[in-house]
C-alpha cells in the first residue's frame, strides 16, 4: 500500500513539473507574453488550447495591433485624475488608418470605434500600434471593454496588481478578464 502511494505522488509531481515547464514555455519563448518594462509589446501568441474560433471575435487582430505603452509610465501617472484626458491625442488621419488596415468603414454608433488595446488609464499610447476598431456588437464588445479598463484601473490604483500584469492581461486577453469579474 505505502508502494502505491508513493508511486501515485510522484505521478502528481511529474505532472506539475509537466505543467510547470509548458507554462514556462509559452511565457518566455520569443514572442511570448512577456511585458517589458516599457515600449511596445511583443507579437502575442494565442495559446493552442485557446476557446473556440467564436471568442477570438471579440479580440482584437495582435498582428495589427500587438499593444503599445508609454515608456517610463507609473503607477503614481495614471491614478492622477484626469491623467487620461491629458495623453488622449488619436488625430481622425489615424482613426482612418486604423480603419483601413481592418478593412472596415467608419460608421459612427454602427460598426464600432477606435479604441486603444491597453487603455490610457492603464498607460497605454496613441500609437497605431495600440488602436483597433474594437466593435460594438457582438456583446460584450466596446461597452463591456470599457468595464474591464475600469476594473483593471481600480485594482492598479489600490494596489492589488502591477500597472505591469494589467497591461499584460488587457492586452493578452481582455474577454478572459470580463469573464472573469461578470
Amino acid at each position: 500500500m505505502a508502494r502505491q502511494n508513493v508511486s501515485g505522488r510522484f505521478i502528481l509531481f511529474l505532472l506539475a513539473v509537466g505543467i510547470a515547464l509548458t507554462a514556462w514555455y509559452f511565457y518566455t519563448r520569443p514572442g511570448g507574453a512577456t511585458l517589458p518594462s516599457g515600449g511596445s509589446l511583443p507579437p502575442i501568441t494565442r495559446h493552442p488550447n485557446r476557446p473556440p474560433a467564436d471568442h477570438q471575435q471579440y479580440l482584437q487582430d495582435a498582428r495589427r495591433t500587438p499593444g503599445d505603452v508609454i515608456e517610463g509610465i507609473t503607477k503614481d501617472d495614471v491614478c492622477t485624475p484626469g491623467y487620461s484626458k491629458k495623453v488622449r491625442n488619436v488625430p481622425k488621419h489615424l482613426k482612418d488608418q486604423v480603419y483601413e488596415e481592418y478593412g472596415r468603414e467608419r460608421q459612427e454608433g454602427v460598426c464600432c470605434e477606435v479604441d486603444h488595446l491597453i487603455s490610457l488609464e492603464l498607460g497605454g499610447s496613441n500609437d497605431i500600434k495600440n488602436l483597433w476598431p474594437e466593435p460594438y456588437e457582438p456583446r460584450p464588445g466596446a461597452y463591456e471593454k470599457d468595464k474591464v479598463e475600469d476594473y483593471l484601473h481600480r485594482q492598479v490604483c489600490q494596489g492589488n496588481i502591477s500597472l505591469e500584469e494589467a497591461q499584460k492581461q488587457i492586452a493578452t486577453d481582455w474577454y478572459e478578464v470580463y469573464q472573469r469579474i461578470h
